[in-house]
């Protein structure tokens, strides 16, 4: 079937023979036919440059029609609509047409009954825009307009949704609906803004319908700005469409409102990078964001990975919220991240195994993100299904274990009596599971049962360490595991050492670091703040005790609070500590606190057990007390330490600053990561996913929800102005109220709460404490 292609031009010189150009490559003018119409164009260049289209291209049907008189642009194309007995495509000269445009057009057109008119995608045409609906898009970098034209049709679900309005930068009309209700309307419209609508709002109220060609893209640079002239104008025509078409016009509004066509510019924004790179599937409990505090080792580690090995790879990360329950996905391509909302999952007991909604999610997620390799970091609150996803999909997956989940939900393998349970012996569980689980039943030969079907089938199983090692392979006997310890940056102390105020009275500091519960030695954080009142060792905590009574200062006890993980080395040397204590009572794995206390160049103190004890043996950087130690014995060699400060302990520091010119960084790390990211691809590569299955794409874009970046960040200010806000109101010292409300101000410049936190400073830390004068001296 014939087409004309309706070309309405006035000056725009560069614009016009681009758009020309592209149409002439792109369609077959052979069978169709570009109409040019010239406006009467005050460039003297615009004509000669159309009759020099027609003498290079004479075997084409290129018919141009010069106006004698400026008609203005509604009347300019309503000339070219009337020259045509076709369907015809109304072309405004500063688009860009792309492959096969005009039949994939056509091809939508009569792809559904009663269709009147149908627009393609594009960077800029209000409700037809992608990846971001009614804006100004531009084109990703690297790419062409004809690979980023490839892309959408590539990935397109060829939906063709109804749309309220056509756009007029490219608007296919079929002839029928030409012919049975007219032209544009040029008497009202005749300099253009809502000629569009109306003629679209006419159709609607005949059964016609208006269709989204999703699988085509056409380039449009737009108007890039708008003079008072044609804001008035635009406003004025608005008000005609409103009056004329009341009910047509509330639910083009509605459309805008509600986006119903929002899984066409999500499918776009993801595609556009995922078939540049390969995709890794993150799969983690928790995962908050890198400016929080009190994150996680297994969080930075992710981040770590993600952060240097963003440009090679795309990561897409499933985790779970313990605020609400819910599941994410967030996906940081090499410019862009997007967080989508999952939902919920029911389970009936905590320790579910498998969930057939979360393994359809999974199967969803695997397709549409296109995955070549999934990366499991933790399986809390997930389940076992990834396993099987991955091996039906024969998509290949490696393991980094954190902790020991896998050998039992308990996560730790502590024992409140003995510290390191019994765990190869399962008969004696029972007694724990009751006491943790409240439960009656042994579930942990299931569970291992379970897991080791499934780790079997790994291509890869990393842990960060040689104990953690020997650990999962005294129960999991015949599996491989590899040793890659995580990496970590070291940061500029230089300019923090003439910030260390010493005590007066010399006071010994020692501090205790990160989220201090049983396991990780609380009793000896309570033993030695009482076996320190009277002495001249202070204690310090960096961080939060599982115990409310320990987050506030007491005699020769410091609490701190929580910090930010690159500001921690610092914090230790301003306030001159001398011992950390890493008390845990249970085999970690790594342990980044020990890695920051050894950035700080400050020894430590620790158990024989786990990580901890393999890195500090290692290096000789500090001493090790047997697992059953009490807070007694550890606090006299303390003193012993104080007492003799410049013998054993000087070595130790030595020991520490010799290990950190060798100290890998997070960067050798990654780089380890990304060799084994290669070879497991390359080895077991997925067979290519199905292009066309559109029912796994519509299914996970209408299931995941994009969340807002505004709402987002507005969720983590008001969380961050409540923790503030606790810190004012209790007892913490005063200096560290200052510090947080400041940075809380300056990192929140625009919140809401930005100035209520300074008024809750002057109202808790300057009226009611009458200490306004100190104030204004210390810090004005």
């Amino acid at each position: 079937m014939d087409i004309d292609i309706i070309i309405p031009i006035y000056n725009a010189f560069d614009f016009v023979k681009k758009c020309i150009e592209t149409v002439i490559e792109h369609t077959d003018l052979t069978q169709h036919t570009l109409l040019l119409v010239n406006d009467k164009s005050t460039d003297e260049r615009i004509l000669p440059l159309l009759n020099s289209f027609i003498k290079d291209n004479q075997s084409l049907n290129i018919i141009l029609i010069d106006n004698k008189d400026n008609q203005g642009f509604v009347r300019t194309v309503n000339i070219g609509m009337q020259y045509s007995h076709h369907d015809v495509v109304l072309l405004n000269s500063d688009t860009e047409v792309t492959r096969n445009w005009l039949s994939k057009i056509q091809n939508c057109a009569y792809s559904k009954p009663a269709v009147a008119t149908v627009t393609p995608l594009s960077n800029n045409a209000t409700l037809a825009s992608v990846p971001v609906f009614l804006a100004e898009n531009t084109i990703p970098p690297g790419l062409s307009v004809e690979e980023y034209a490839d892309i959408v049709e590539k990935c397109s679900m060829n939906l063709f949704p109804d749309i309220p309005t056509a756009h007029g930068f490219c608007m296919y009309i079929k002839r029928e609906a030409i012919d049975d209700l007219g032209l544009f309307d040029e008497e009202t419209f005749g300099k253009g803004y809502g000629e569009e609508n109306d003629f679209s709002y006419r159709c609607l109220q005949a059964g016609y319908r208006h269709l989204l060609c999703d699988n085509t893209y056409i380039y449009h640079k737009g108007t890039q700005s708008f003079t008072q002239e044609k804001t008035n104008l635009i406003n004025s025509h608005l008000q005609i469409l409103k009056e004329r078409y009341p009910v047509c016009f509330a639910n083009t509004e509605a459309f805008v409102q509600q986006n119903p066509i929002s899984e066409i510019q999500l499918n776009v924004r993801y595609n556009t990078d995922m078939y540049s790179k390969k995709n890794v599937l993150i799969v983690i409990h928790e995962f908050k964001a890198i400016n929080e505090r009190n994150i996680g080792g297994t969080t930075l580690h992710v981040h770590d990975l993600i952060r240097n090995m963003r440009k090679e790879f795309n990561f897409h990360v499933i985790y779970y919220s313990v605020d609400d329950f819910r599941y994410y996905l967030t996906s940081y391509f090499s410019s862009d991240e997007i967080t989508v909302s999952l939902g919920m999952y029911s389970q009936y007991t905590a320790l579910n195994l498998y969930n057939d909604v979360f393994k359809k999610d999974i199967e969803r997620l695997i397709t549409v993100l296109r995955i070549d390799l999934i990366h499991i970091h933790h399986l809390r609150n997930m389940y076992l299904d990834i396993f099987k996803v991955a091996q039906e999909k024969n998509v290949p997956f490696i393991y980094t274990m954190h902790d020991f989940y896998s050998i039992c939900p308990s996560v730790k393998l502590f024992d409140e009596e003995t510290f390191l349970c019994s765990y190869n012996n399962q008969n004696g569980c029972s007694s724990c599971i009751s006491k943790k689980f409240k439960q009656n039943i042994n579930f942990i030969p299931l569970w291992r049962k379970e897991f080791y079907s499934n780790l079997k089938l790994a291509k890869k199983i990393i842990v960060p360490s040689s104990n953690t090692k020997n650990i999962v392979l005294d129960i999991y006997k015949d599996l491989t595991i590899d040793v890659i310890e995580h990496g970590y940056n070291q940061v500029n102390k230089e300019l923090n050492y003439s910030n260390i105020k010493k005590n007066k009275k010399e006071k010994f500091n020692i501090a205790f670091i990160g989220g201090i519960s049983e396991e990780k030695g609380l009793r000896y954080l309570k033993g030695l703040i009482a076996e320190a009142r009277k002495s001249e060792i202070t204690i310090h905590l960096f961080g939060m005790a599982e115990n409310k009574k320990y987050n506030t200062n007491k005699q020769n006890y410091i609490y701190h609070g929580e910090y930010l993980q690159k500001d921690l080395p610092n914090l230790l040397l301003e306030n001159d500590i001398k011992l950390v204590c890493l008390m845990s009572m249970w085999p970690e794995t790594y342990s980044y606190t020990l890695s920051e206390s050894l950035i700080a160049e400050i020894p430590v103190i620790t158990f024989d057990l786990g990580a901890i004890a393999e890195r500090v043996k290692a290096i000789d950087a500090g001493w090790i007390f047997p697992i059953h130690s009490t807070a007694k014995d550890i606090f006299k060699f303390i003193l012993t330490v104080k007492s003799n400060i410049a013998g054993e302990y000087q070595k130790k520091k030595e020991n520490i600053r010799h290990y950190l010119k060798e100290m890998k960084s997070v960067k050798e790390m990654a780089d380890e990561y990304a060799r084994i990211y290669n070879k497991t691809i390359n080895t077991f590569p997925v067979l290519a996913y199905d292009t066309n299955d559109t029912q796994s794409k519509i299914e996970f874009y209408k299931k995941s929800r994009e969340l807002n970046p505004s709402s987002i960040k507005s969720i983590q200010e008001k969380k961050e102005y409540k923790r503030i806000k606790n810190i004012i109101k209790g007892s913490a010292p005063f200096k560290r109220a200052f510090r947080e409300m400041k940075l809380y101000r300056e990192t929140y410049k625009n919140s809401k709460w930005r100035n209520k936190i300074l008024f809750k400073f002057i109202w808790y830390r300057i009226i009611c404490l009458n200490t306004c004068s100190t104030f204004t001296q210390k810090y004005y």
